[in-house]
């Protein structure tokens, strides 16, 4: 559905994906490598979000011009990374972690000024689990847009 949805309307400003997609769609080695292949491809696109489950999800910023970029390049995974070590896994509420404005490489992929942002998921005892996150997440994202 969703491999339908990015091809069809390639016009679209913003991308929301389940956690699986990004890479069946690009064939990219990994979910960061993947994101930004994704607006690689997608030029027009302005961010793309994957939902990560329990992990919460990943959003990758297109960052237009160069100001504010730092010089180097810097390998999407590694950025990705370093957020991950960022979270305080003691804290049940959700916590938005933002990487900085840079250079993001993918290895073969190509570089991109961009800025990731790794957003926690809410931690919720499992008696009171109800798997609706990716359907609540998506309608919440085309409620605010």
């Amino acid at each position: 559905m969703w491999y339908t949805l990015v091809i069809v309307h390639n016009r679209q400003d913003y991308v929301v994906c389940s956690a699986k997609f990004p890479q069946a769609w690009t064939e990219a080695s990994s979910i960061p490598n993947a994101l930004v292949c994704m607006l690689l491809k997608l030029p027009k696109v302005k961010f793309v979000i994957v939902t990560l489950g329990e992990d919460g999800c990943l959003m990758l910023e297109r960052c237009l011009g160069a100001e504010g970029v730092q010089s180097e390049e810097s390998d999407a995974d590694s950025q990705y990374e370093l957020m991950k070590q960022k979270r305080d896994t003691n804290k049940s509420i959700p916590t938005c972690i933002s990487s900085n404005q840079l250079q993001l490489s993918a290895e073969g992929i190509g570089v991109m000024n961009g800025r990731f942002y790794l957003g926690t998921a809410e931690k919720i005892p499992p008696s009171e689990l109800v798997d609706t996150t990716g359907d609540v997440f998506v309608g919440a994202d085309l409620y605010d847009l």
